[in-house]
């Protein structure tokens, strides 16, 4: 194998590299059929060294298994009726504890816990909230 400028220095204008320097030149590189062995990535250990591994991918996935991602004016819904209460609806109604993104106006969002007390899901003022934070 040659350095890259001894490589560069055979192939200046007005010179006439030979069949050996661009064996040379084809050699010092990567070709896309070439398997690049994990050992010569530099710094592969420290990158995986800060993987989580296995377990704890499985743990968590046992954690967030069934979870979801809400998006703006879904709420998560904490019903205060159970199934055999006679006024239970599975939709979101009053006096049910939801934790969401609404409307504060036309333009500002905002996350809340409260309490759903009528009107549109998605306007912050249809909630009883303590906790909320605008974004």
């Amino acid at each position: 194998m040659a350095d890259k400028n001894t490589i560069k220095s055979w192939f200046q204008t007005n010179l006439k590299p030979i069949q050996a320097h661009f064996w040379v030149l084809l050699d010092s590189y990567r070709h896309n059929d070439d398997v690049i062995p994990i050992t010569a990535i530099e710094g592969i250990a420290n990158i995986l060294d800060e993987k989580a591994d296995a377990e704890a991918l499985t743990n968590l996935a046992a954690v967030v298994s069934g979870s979801k991602i809400y998006a703006q004016a879904e709420m998560q819904i904490f019903k205060t009726r159970g199934p055999d209460d006679e006024d239970y609806v599975p939709e979101q109604q009053e006096g049910d504890f939801c934790v969401g993104i609404v409307w504060d106006s036309e333009i500002n969002k905002k996350w809340i816990q409260g309490t759903y007390l009528g009107g549109s899901i998605k306007a912050a003022e249809s909630y009883n909230y303590e906790t909320s934070i605008n974004f």
